[in-house]
């Protein structure tokens, strides 16, 4: 029908004529508005046209604004919180521009919208595709909480495990003396045993030199071995009982 009208424009024009600059271009402008999709600067158009224009005019003007107002789309903005409760709006902003209409339905052109929406409970955002003819959709946008903010719930956390302790210089050390030390006594109990393998086929009639080698072998071994243990044994006490960073001892 807006067609059938903007095309009976020119039909329409010598009474448009008759009136002044202010009335024509409302009549153009509201019937372009319309056209193009742009109802809520229709309106403002057809308003200035019912009271700008002629007597002659003025019906058409006042009709086509009952049919936009009967076609406008509006939102009613709701904001729920993460445990899905209502919440009050603080701030609420469409398409980048803030609006106090916090409890009513505001209106929009048809097409896409972006709506933000600021709380105490924190802030959320929603995009919505409007249509003509969809008054007062109401549309809820959740809100997710603000950064550090405590949520009332206690959370499980796992124990904070110890910090991995430190092995000293004096540990390495000793550690390395028992290393050695066994290593020693592995060499010297081999010698040993070769040793005595071959005195086994002079007995007993073996040179006294021979014999006492070896008894110097075993008591070589013997004390390898125990420097070794000693060593191990004290590093590994060291290391328990040395206090680590950040530690009384």
């Amino acid at each position: 029908m807006w067609r059938l009208l903007a095309g009976c424009t020119l039909l329409l024009w010598p009474r448009v004529a008759l009136a002044d600059d202010a009335c024509a271009s409302a009549y153009e402008g509201a019937q372009r508005a319309r056209r193009d999709g742009a109802l809520k600067r229709a309106m403002v158009e057809l308003a200035t046209c019912t009271r700008e224009c002629s007597a002659m005019v003025r019906p058409d003007c006042v009709r086509w604004l009952g049919e936009v107002e009967a076609v406008m789309p509006s939102v009613l903005v709701i904001a729920k919180d993460t445990a899905g409760l209502e919440v009050d709006i603080a701030s609420l902003r469409i398409d980048g521009v803030e609006t106090r209409r916090y409890a009513q339905a505001v209106e929009l052109d048809p097409g896409a919208h972006e709506i933000v929406v600021e709380s105490a409970r924190g802030e959320g955002r929603r995009s919505v595709l409007l249509r003509e003819g969809e008054q007062r959709r109401v549309v809820v946008v959740e809100l997710s909480r603000p950064t550090g903010q405590a949520t009332g719930t206690v959370t499980a956390t796992s124990p904070a495990q110890p910090p991995a302790r430190r092995v000293s210089a004096p540990v390495i050390a000793l550690g390395a003396l028992g290393v050695a030390g066994l290593g020693v006594f592995g060499v010297v109990a081999a010698t040993g045993e070769a040793r005595y393998a071959r005195l086994e086929t002079c007995r007993p009639h073996c040179a006294h030199d021979d014999v006492q080698a070896l008894r110097a072998t075993y008591v070589a071994g013997d004390i390898g071995l125990a420097v070794g243990l000693v060593a191990l044994g004290a590093a590994a006490l060291v290391h328990v009982f040395e206090p680590q960073a950040g530690t009384s001892p």
